[in-house]
């Protein structure tokens, strides 16, 4: 008697759950949900068994203060998922910590980093990572990074290769070039024009006679 009241017990305790780890296996992304199969075997009357795939689980996304942050979730993930003390959808439920309304908590995959003072973003060959220190450093997996916005840029700028400019350009302070400078343009200097200006010449040491455009 004591030992069918303990696996009574036990088989009680067994359907209570706080959360597991599942396997991605599709994902509605219209409707903000996925269908997960746990990884662990349950044990009902003394038998494991696999456990059902949850569905309408939740994807998990960060929203805070006008803001939102969303996580590209793709099937084959493993995530850890969560079961509430009572149901989501009625405060009134008797469901304690059942399968019923399952969400994502995170993340439940091996891969963290030892630089733990950083914050680092990832993938597709991208890589993006805020220092401990406060430095950024942003490496992009493709040819191009587009960025549709007035910047101010309050510091110095190194560029590491060839630049183009479709627009004006205005400078202030000093320009220095080592090496040459081309225009397909008239060049202007303190309102005298580099294609149109004459200036006074001497034949010989005689003072200047006359005057001509310069080439």
């Amino acid at each position: 008697m004591i030992e069918v009241i303990k696996n009574m017990i036990d088989d009680s305790l067994n359907e209570l759950h706080t959360s597991l780890a599942c396997k991605i296996t599709s994902i509605n992304y219209g409707a903000g949900t996925c269908t997960v199969q746990p990884l662990a075997k349950r044990e009902l009357c003394q038998q494991k068994i696999d456990y059902p795939p949850l569905i309408d689980v939740r994807l998990d996304f960060l929203k805070f203060g006008g803001w939102s942050f969303q996580i590209p979730r793709k099937v084959g993930d493993i995530v850890w998922v969560g079961f509430s003390e009572t149901a989501l959808s009625d405060e009134t439920s008797l469901e304690r910590f059942s399968l019923n309304e399952p969400y994502i908590i995170g993340s439940c995959e091996n891969g963290f980093e030892a630089n733990s003072d950083d914050i680092i973003l990832q993938g597709a060959g991208t890589r993006i990572e805020i220092k401990g220190n406060g430095d950024i450093t942003i490496l992009a997996g493709s040819n191009e990074t587009t960025i549709t916005s007035n910047v101010t840029l309050n510091g110095n700028l190194t560029i590491n290769g060839n630049t183009t400019q479709i627009g004006d350009t205005t400078q202030t302070g000093t320009v220095t070039v080592n090496g040459s400078i081309g225009a397909s343009g008239d060049v202007t200097g303190k309102g005298i024009s580099l294609d149109k200006h004459t200036h006074n010449y001497r034949p010989g040491d005689q003072s200047p006679t006359s005057t001509g455009k310069a080439n």
